[in-house]
């Protein structure tokens, strides 16, 4: 056991979060290059306080506006990209 549950559906951010805190504990997080996994999912939001960073070059950039939300990029070599909080992704919640 992981302690790690996919979402069975793609949310926005807030959904994604008020979901994982309903039926689990919260949203992960990424701590450290072990626990980022190369999906193309939702992780915590970017005011989150962490000393782990793992942006791809260039960002974050708000290319699309205001992106105060985080993905991981399977093509990136699961680095971060900010993006909308509005976009539909995967998740990923911890128990």
């Amino acid at each position: 056991n992981t302690g790690l549950v996919l979402g069975n559906q793609k949310m926005n951010w807030t959904d994604a979060q008020s979901y994982c805190r309903q039926n689990h504990i919260d949203l992960v997080s990424v701590r450290n290059q072990n626990e980022n996994q190369q999906k193309f999912i939702w992780i915590m939001g970017l005011d989150r306080d962490s000393s782990f960073r793992y942006w791809y070059t260039g960002e974050p950039n708000n290319a699309g506006g205001v992106e105060n939300c985080a993905v991981i990029e399977p093509n990136a070599q699961g680095q971060w990209h900010d993006i909308s909080c509005n976009d539909q992704y995967p998740f990923v919640c911890h128990e």
